[in-house]
This record gives structure tokens, sequence and C-alpha cells, in this order.
């Protein structure tokens, strides 16, 4: 049975769900999702510490040029977590249109079965009506 649900792109997980990706594909994105989580957690907790110290050191500047480097350095790693952001940003824009494609391929592959479904039971239709024909032939000439 669950050979021919994956035939037709159906997936029975542990909950014994239905689904439309393959467990195995479904684990990596929780884990992905999972991760992502704790990079932006990791990261937010550095960023927002090291912001509270350098906020903590431009109390106690006395000279404009200290608070000038200090700001520069807040400025740069500001700049770093921003281009952290936007890498896991396009990672997960880059999941999201591989799940899609993915999804329009199945639909594909699933109008193209149901189109040769159609073909095939049409075909039968024909040589019924063909064998009932010749059925007949057969009956008057015996």
């Amino acid at each position: 049975m669950s050979e021919e649900l994956e035939k037709a792109g159906l997936y029975i997980d542990e909950s014994c769900l239905l689904r439309v990706l393959q467990p195995e594909i479904t684990n990596e994105t929780k884990d992905l999702r999972n991760e992502c989580l704790k990079f932006n957690e990791s990261n937010c907790i550095f960023f927002f510490n090291n912001l509270f110290l350098y906020l903590n050191a431009i109390f106690c500047v006395v000279e404009l040029s200290e608070f000038k480097k200090i700001a520069d350095v807040f400025i740069a790693l500001a700049d770093n977590y921003a281009k952290l952001v936007e890498v896991a940003k396009l990672k997960a824009l880059s999941t999201l249109n591989t799940f899609n494609s993915m999804t329009k391929k199945r639909e594909q592959e699933q109008q193209k079965i149901q189109s040769l479904l159609i073909e095939l039971m049409i075909e039968l239709d024909r040589l019924k009506i063909n064998y009932q024909f010749l059925s007949k032939i057969e009956a008057e000439q015996a």
C-alpha cells in the first residue's frame, strides 16, 4: 500500500499522517529550522551582550575620538550581524523555492498521469465497442 502511495508522491510519516514530502525531507526541514532558531538566538544574545558592553564604554568615554572608534566597532558588529541574517534569509528562500518547484513538479506529474489514464480509458472503451462489433459479426456468420 505504501509503495503505491509513494508512486503517487504521497508518504506516511511516523505519526501515520499522509504527507506530500518524503519523511526524510520533512525531518531535514525541521532540523534546519531548529538550527536556524538556535543560530539566531545565540547570535542575538552575542549581539546584545556586545551592544551592552559598548554602550557602557560610551558612557565612560572622555574624548570624542574614542567615542568614534567605539561607534565604528558597533557599526561593524551590526553590519556583520546583518550579513548573517541576510545569508540565513537567502538559505530560507532557497529552501522555499526548492519546495515550491517540487510541488509544481508533482502537480505536473499528476496531470500527466491523469491524462494518460483518460487516454487509456478511451482506448479501453474503443476496444470494447470493437469487440462487441466483432462478436456480433462472428455470431451472424455462425
